[in-house]
């Protein structure tokens, strides 16, 4: 995996400076596997690290689609492979290694959430996470809450995000979103869902589909 680097211009225009190579684990992607991880779901700059958290599909668990993981790097070292490391929930220590993760792909002892996360940031000095098991299948939208972003974790239901029907089409909601920059006159954080067509013919027939939805709610 590659990550990118920009420089940001006066004007707001991104240029890009560079490809760096990341952390190899020397293992293709593949189903149930933590080695696999897909990186940069999201990152966090916080105590003079970057926090990144990536997700793997669980594999042979009934209950559980994805996983999500947490790697961590000094800030002035984000281009340094050996600068990275890997937490390991079940020992409670950083690794230099994702090898040296737990290896059961059914129930990966090693991930922070079992779930994969689409939002982090801290928010009153607590780390806050959203997911939606299931992704656009799912329901529910979850806040998981700790002290530190390696957790432990109290998972809270957010708000209801289903399926539906919309000026006759129908859509999926997916990957939510927490906004606490924005500042709100009720009192509530802001998150957002993202809206989808259920096949490509809804989404053509009303692009307006495709557009994320707003919600106000009270944080745990």
């Amino acid at each position: 995996m590659e990550m990118f680097r920009y420089a940001i211009g006066a004007d707001g225009q991104l240029t890009l400076e560079a490809v760096v190579a990341t952390p190899s684990t020397g293992v293709t992607g593949k189903r149930g596997v933590p080695a696999s991880v897909q990186w940069a779901g999201e990152a966090v700059v916080d105590g003079g690290f970057v926090y990144v958290f990536g997700h793997v599909e669980a594999d042979g668990n009934p209950y559980v689609v994805h996983y999500t993981y947490l790697a961590r790097v000094p800030t002035g070292q984000v281009e340094v492979p050996s600068a990275w490391r890997f937490w390991a929930a079940s020992t409670g220590q950083w690794v230099t290694q994702v090898s040296q993760w737990n290896t059961d792909p059914a129930n990966q002892g090693d991930a922070i959430v079992s779930s994969q996360v689409s939002s982090a940031n801290v928010v009153g000095g607590r780390w806050v996470l959203l997911h939606k098991p299931w992704n656009g299948f799912g329901s529910t939208v979850y806040a998981e809450t700790a002290t530190a972003p390696t957790g432990p974790y109290t998972r809270t239901a957010l708000f209801e995000s289903p399926a539906g029907t919309w000026r006759g089409r129908e859509y999926v909601t997916y990957c939510p979103q927490l906004h606490p920059e924005q500042q709100l006159a009720s009192g509530k954080t802001l998150a957002s869902i993202a809206w989808n067509g259920k096949t490509l013919a809804d989404t053509m027939a009303d692009a307006d589909l495709y557009k994320p939805r707003f919600v106000e709610v009270v944080l745990p």
